[in-house]
């Protein structure tokens, strides 16, 4: 979006807006007969509370409004929430997991074996996740933002990363509660190692707070409400499709908070 269509943009917005409200414009637009629609929002204590859509032009219909409403909040939705997600996986320093697993465990210490093991798969799915992160910081700021205008390959591809993304997050979760034990015998372990005192601070950190609060990891578990499959392919596309429909059922509940058009 170039400053003169943001300055138009939210110019309109604010003329809407109560005087206690913040206001954004997202940057991407829908196109509606013929119509670039762009999604607004109302901010009060930086939560959103209303949206309006609105062109360029002016000419706002309802109708039109609601079709654009219908891609364009999911996409902002979803793709905030993945980009947030990644970019906080992404400043995970990568030594936090190189460090541990460049120490070999012997095989008297067979719990704490296990434990390494697992902590390698740990750094794997990590790995995955920050791949699937870039990929996606990429395609959005050099292939959306740069077009401007969605199609609906957008918000399906968009829609399969921030599921793969959860899919990750799951395995992540079920690791760290599955092999809790082994895990911490692993950190135990390290610590009795002269190496674990020359690491860094937040090195040693990471490892102590990586098995705190079990219950929380459950609870995180859980509420990531994904069906689950022992086949992983197969548990992908059961929640992909879950997760559509559920998409469409909070676009059309979010259409309480559109404040304009009319």
């Amino acid at each position: 979006m170039d400053k003169r269509t943001s300055k138009l943009l939210l110019k309109r917005v604010k003329s809407l807006s109560k005087w206690t409200e913040g206001v954004f414009v997202n940057p991407v637009s829908w196109e509606v007969n013929g119509k670039q629609y762009y999604m607004a929002g109302f901010t009060l204590r930086k939560r959103v509370i209303a949206t309006a859509y609105l062109t360029l032009s002016g000419d706002e219909v309802r109708e039109e409004a609601l079709e654009a409403q219908r891609w364009l909040s999911l996409y902002s939705d979803i793709s905030n929430n993945l980009l947030a997600a990644g970019k906080a996986r992404m400043r995970v320093p990568h030594v936090f997991f190189q460090k541990p697993l460049e120490v070999e465990v012997p095989l008297s210490q067979q719990e704490a074996k296990e434990g390494r093991e697992a902590f390698a798969k740990l750094w794997d799915i990590q790995q995955q996740y920050e791949k699937l992160a870039q990929e996606y910081i990429t395609y959005y700021h050099s292939d959306a933002l740069t077009r401007g205008l969605l199609e609906e390959r957008d918000i399906r591809y968009t829609q399969k990363q921030a599921n793969r993304a959860n899919l990750l997050q799951y395995r992540t979760l079920k690791l760290l509660i599955e092999q809790q034990h082994s895990l911490q015998a692993f950190v135990d372990y390290l610590k009795t190692l002269p190496v674990y005192t020359k690491w860094r601070r937040n090195e040693r950190e990471f490892l102590a707070g990586l098995l705190q609060n079990t219950s929380n990891l459950s609870k995180n578990l859980d509420d990531l409400g994904l069906i689950v499959h022992d086949n992983l392919g197969k548990m992908e596309q059961l929640n992909l499709a879950h997760n559509r429909k559920l998409n469409d059922r909070q676009v059309l509940e979010q259409r309480t908070n559109i404040r304009y058009p009319l």
